[in-house]
């Protein structure tokens, strides 16, 4: 969700109708993509935002406010196929094993990557640097 700004503009020949504009607000820039990220004795732990049952599987960005990474798939959020297609995507985009260890019934998962910090900013930084 991102904020959005109210502008009422009011038609001065015609004072009785009155218009509204909603124009989105841009996000903060430069969101710190170690703050989704976690260091453990078995590798990172990413925390992600996940939408399931989108038009396309993709990995998007951090959001700001929520400091998870952002991730959309096809699979409805049923027996589990949400979570198979996550961990694959996640594996192609890390490039290592990636696991689901929390929020297996939840779109605020947390996943195990069996890779580095420093791999996992890198990818991530990508992210936020943009096309």
């Amino acid at each position: 969700m991102f904020p959005i700004q109210l502008d009422i503009l009011l038609d001065a020949d015609r004072p009785d109708q009155v218009r509204s504009i909603f124009t989105p607000v841009a996000c903060p820039q430069g969101v710190n993509p170690a703050s989704a990220i976690r260091q453990t004795k078995n590798g990172m732990e990413v925390d992600l935002l996940v939408s399931p049952g989108s038009g396309r599987s993709e990995v998007q960005t951090i959001d700001p406010w929520r400091k998870r990474l952002v991730v959309k798939l096809i699979a409805p959020p049923e027996k589990g196929e949400a979570n198979q297609e996550l961990e694959s995507l996640l594996t192609n985009f890390f490039g290592a094993r990636t696991e689901v260890i929390r929020g297996h019934a939840n779109r605020m998962k947390t996943v195990l990557v069996a890779s580095s910090k420093e791999s996992i900013l890198t990818k991530l930084e990508g992210l936020n640097a943009g096309p």
